[in-house]
C-alpha cells in the first residue's frame, strides 16, 4: 500500500527463477519497477520470454550501488546460503538497499516432517562419506543445491542487528485454508 513512494519503485527479485514474480509485479501494481537476479541461466531463459529485466549475479556477490532498491523480495532463495555467509549476504542487502526501504524474506524452516512429507527428492547426507544424517547442509540429488533451514527465533538473532522486523510468522503451506 506504501508504494510506489516517488515516480517508481525499484524491486529486487533474488533469486527470480523462471521470473514469475518480476512478471506480477509489473503487470498488478502501477509505478513498480522490479528486476530480477538468478544465478541459473537457465531459469534466467525462462525469465526473458516473460519480457523482464533480469540478471545473472550471485545472491553473495552483489553488484549494485548503494541504496539502489526500494525493495527486496527473496521467496525462498536465501534458503541455499550457507548458515556462516548470511551475516554477510544481509549485510549487503542492507546497503543496497535504501534507508527507509523493506525488505520481504520467506525461508524454509527446519522440519523432519517436511523433510519426508513435501520433499521426497531430498537426500541428508554428512560431509563427504554419504552417511544419512538429520543435520544440515542437505542437497538434492539432481543438481547438489544446498539447503539450509532456520529456526524462526535463530533467523531473527541473525537478522536484527541489520533491520527492524515488522512481523514474523510462520505460514504452514499444508493447510489449505492458510493464506500466504
Amino acid at each position: 500500500r506504501q508504494y510506489p513512494r516517488h515516480g517508481y519503485t525499484s524491486i529486487l527479485d533474488l533469486g527470480c527463477g523462471s521470473g514469475d514474480a518480476v512478471a506480477y509485479m509489473h503487470r498488478k501494481f502501477y509505478g513498480i519497477k522490479a528486476m530480477g537476479i538468478d544465478l541459473s541461466e537457465g531459469m534466467l531463459e525462462e525469465a526473458r520470454k516473460k519480457n523482464v529485466q533480469v540478471k545473472r549475479m550471485d545472491i553473495e556477490d552483489l553488484k549494485f550501488a548503494p541504496e539502489y532498491f526500494d525493495g527486496i523480495w527473496s521467496m525462498c532463495s536465501l534458503v541455499h546460503i550457507e548458515k556462516e555467509n548470511m551475516l554477510d549476504v544481509l549485510s549487503s542487502l542492507h546497503k543496497i538497499l535504501k534507508s527507509d526501504g523493506r525488505l520481504f524474506v520467506c525461508l524454509k524452516l527446519r522440519s523432519e516432517i517436511f523433510l519426508r512429507e513435501r520433499l521426497g527428492g531430498l537426500v541428508c547426507v554428512s560431509d563427504n562419506d554419504g552417511v544419512p544424517t538429520t543435520t544440515p547442509p542437505w542437497f538434492l540429488n539432481e543438481d547438489n543445491r544446498y539447503f539450509y533451514y532456520w529456526e524462526e527465533q535463530e533467523f531473527l538473532d541473525v537478522i536484527k542487528p541489520l533491520f527492524t522486523v515488522v512481523k514474523s510468522s510462520e505460514i504452514n503451506r499444508a493447510n489449505k485454508d492458510t493464506v500466504a
